[in-house]
């Protein structure tokens, strides 16, 4: 009986969420230098177009709903420099996906660590 009346207001106020949604998982990746590129930091012309490649990468996830939050540290030719990414996925295979897709893991400038992440405070 209390299953009927809570789907009759779901389905009477409209305010449900499509399975997909359902049944995505948060998941962070922390991002650090490769050890390769922390003997000599450099950003000529290829590691310049890798960044921008990478910030369009999390662009298109963010447009897709997928990202929270995408962000850095300041020390940026400093070997301590890390990256955080705060997204979605369906699954862990779903989520070493995105994350491995990366132009900076893909190029060996960066490394990255996938957890599981939940998001507990947000400010909007």
């Amino acid at each position: 009986m209390i299953a009927k009346i809570l789907l009759s207001a779901i389905l009477l106020t409209g305010s449900f969420l499509p399975i997909k949604e359902i049944q995505k998982k948060q998941f962070v990746y922390i991002l650090r230098y490769s050890d390769e590129f922390k003997k000599q930091i450099r950003f000529g012309e290829k590691e310049q177009s890798v960044v921008r490649e990478h910030l369009q990468y999390l662009r298109e996830l963010m447009k897709e709903g997928n990202c929270y939050i995408a962000g850095r540290t300041t020390n940026f030719f400093d070997s301590t420099l890390f990256g955080v990414i705060v997204f979605d996925a369906s699954n862990l295979e779903a989520a070493k996906e995105i994350m491995v897709n990366d132009p900076m893991i893909k190029n060996n400038i960066m490394v990255g660590e996938l957890q599981p992440f939940s998001v507990v405070l947000f400010k909007q």
